[in-house]
């Protein structure tokens, strides 16, 4: 079996010689992010939010997010989630799957839950 260094292949990214760098890294405020899904007017540095599936439901949190320009001009989003339950991880990103069964919400800041969907 052959292991493989990923942390090589990092430094290749960041090294201002190598064609394929990271030419550009922008980040995007948290309102921008959710500012078509969550219907507010007051800019949030973190949104909370719900998963759930089959499995059960899930809390998640959504910060400001980092998109990253390659010189081969391939675009990397970066998302800044934070949850306590690595659980929740499977119904955000269903792997390898096109349709989903997750149903998203958004938390205001009252508490009140806000159904949205990540299709739209």
């Amino acid at each position: 079996m052959t292991t493989m260094d990923l942390n090589e292949n990092i430094k290749a990214m960041l090294e201002r010689s190598n064609e394929a760098t990271v030419g550009s890294c922008y980040i995007i405020k948290c309102q921008d992010l959710t500012s078509k899904i969550c219907d507010t007017l007051k800019p949030v540095d973190l949104q909370r939010s719900l998963v759930s599936d089959n499995e059960g439901t899930y809390s998640f949190e959504l910060a400001s997010s980092y998109l990253y320009l390659f010189h081969t001009q391939v675009a990397f989003l970066c998302l800044s989630l934070s949850f306590t339950q690595l659980e929740a991880l499977k119904p955000i990103c269903n792997p390898g799957f096109a349709y989903s069964a997750a149903v998203f919400q958004w938390i205001d800041g009252s508490g009140e839950r806000h159904p949205f969907s990540m299709e739209n």
